[in-house]
């Protein structure tokens, strides 16, 4: 009797650990676990995964940011007037604002569907940084040409190439992300029962 209260002790001094389900195989492991016991599954890989989805989402939002912000920046110094943002050069050669306005609404979307993790976001970060670096990218080869014409009274300044930057961040994190489907889905449940090799 003895012995049964000192074992029942002993299993309840124990600390408990986490448990969380397989990604394989569903069963219940501990949480800090590299290896399911149950299918022999290595669980460091599907961490490599999250930690590269994460990434790839990060990349699409600071690029989406960039394309966001970069109207507002200085484009282009001139001697005289000093610094100029996209709005004040889109009203100088009286072109509409829509022009920069497209693509930054058109990255918000992409910013949204990003923190939703939406399965939208990797084919909408392709085409949202597509149209942002060819609208941004036509700028700044005319604000290159007209500078080169102005014989050192004016400069291009970062804005424009932030704005081209951050589209092509875009399209890179856009075109090696993972779906948020994908994501959902997790990895694929092997048909075999527990206790056979992979």
């Amino acid at each position: 009797m003895t012995t049964a209260i000192a074992k029942g002790l002993s299993y309840s001094s124990r600390p408990k650990c986490e448990m969380k389900p397989c990604p394989y195989c569903a069963e219940q492991i501990q949480d800090a676990a590299i290896k399911c016991r149950y299918c022999g599954s290595d669980l460091t890989a599907s961490q490599v995964e999250t930690t590269q989805l994460q990434s790839n989402r990060f990349g699409v939002i600071a690029g989406a940011a960039l394309v966001l912000v970069a109207p507002f920046l200085s484009w282009v110094h001139v001697v005289i007037l000093g610094d100029l943002n996209l709005f004040n050069l889109l009203s100088a050669g009286n072109t509409s604002r829509l022009w920069a306005l497209i693509p930054m609404a058109l990255a918000v979307w992409v910013i949204v569907a990003a923190v939703r993790r939406s399965s939208r976001t990797r084919g909408l970060g392709v085409v949202v940084g597509i149209v942002a670096a060819l609208v941004d990218g036509l700028f700044l080869i005319a604000l290159l040409h007209d500078v080169r014409r102005a014989y050192g009274l004016a400069q291009v300044q970062l804005g424009p190439w932030l704005g081209v930057g951050g589209a092509v961040l875009m399209i890179a994190a856009s075109a090696t992300a993972k779906t948020g489907a994908d994501d959902a889905a997790g990895p694929v449940v092997s048909a075999k029962p527990p206790g056979q090799s992979p």
